[in-house]
């Protein structure tokens, strides 16, 4: 079997499909000998929050800022209490985010990154949908907010996300 794409964007591309099992195909193209892998699963046993939170830097991306809206009153204080901001970068490694000391409330567009690092999430013991994101630990909570925890100060904050890309 022949698949034709005629994409907006990325043009036309030709696969060959090859059934390699069950619920395996191969999607093949000629033109550039690339293969593409395919693994299906029926809908009452796939589970869509393993491939979510498989994938949260691209929902992290996703937002423009996420503005941090609560800090705990436990745990130790440390520098990362005064940024306000933060911003996870698509593109290149895909792990870079910014943050920012501004003042809550200041539009996206508008803030001075005062700090650059990099970032991987990471799977943790406490289950699979909690993700460590470099030294925090991150919880989605809503559509739009995270808890974020610093295991090592035991302190906690929560960030809501500001304007889509």
């Amino acid at each position: 079997m022949i698949i034709d794409i005629d994409h907006d964007i990325d043009g036309y591309d030709s696969f060959d499909v090859y059934q390699i099992d069950n619920n395996t195909i191969e999607l093949y193209n000629p033109f550039n000998d690339t293969s593409y892998f395919l693994n299906g699963y029926q809908r009452y046993n796939f589970d869509y929050d393993y491939v979510f939170y498989d994938n949260i830097q691209y929902f992290m991306q996703k937002y423009e800022a996420w503005e941090k809206t609560y800090t705990s009153d436990y745990g130790a204080l440390n520098e990362f209490d005064n940024e306000n901001f933060l911003q996870f970068l698509s593109g290149g490694n895909d792990n870079t985010f910014r943050s920012s000391q501004d003042p809550n409330g200041m539009n996206p567009n508008n803030l001075y990154w005062d700090y650059t690092g990099n970032y991987g999430p990471g799977q943790i013991t406490e289950g699979p949908y909690t993700i460590v994101l470099g030294i925090w630990e991150r919880q989605l909570k809503q559509g739009n907010a995270i808890t974020v925890v610093e295991p090592d100060a035991e302190e906690a904050a929560e960030a809501t996300a500001a304007n889509f890309f």
